[in-house]
């Protein structure tokens, strides 16, 4: 299992903005496995927000997916990694400094 966050782009409810990403991905490849919007939020202590999502199975499959819908969207993707957000702008974020809300 994968877990990926990608950013809040606040329009609408997180399920939606989950059926927009994928949506926006183009062509899946992913051969297995499947992909869930999960209830964790990451907010950063200048206020960006981040969803959480899950995926197993064909994990470069949907990681591709993902990556493709928040490119076409131009959203940031994120990370955990030793304690840290690490952002796909380049920002590392303690977890420590970020709220997190599971619900």
């Amino acid at each position: 299992m994968e877990f990926i966050y990608y950013e809040d782009f606040h329009t609408s409810s997180a399920s939606s903005q989950f059926r927009k990403l994928l949506a926006s991905a183009g062509e899946f490849t992913a051969s297995s496995g499947g992909i869930v919007s999960d209830s964790c939020r990451i907010t950063l202590p200048n206020g960006q927000r981040f969803l959480a999502l899950s995926f197993h199975g064909d994990r470069d499959g949907w990681r591709n997916a993902v990556e493709a819908g928040a490119r076409t969207l131009g959203l940031r993707l994120a990370r955990i990694q030793g304690g840290h957000l690490m952002v796909s702008d380049g920002q590392s974020v303690p977890l420590s400094e970020c709220k997190v809300d599971f619900g």
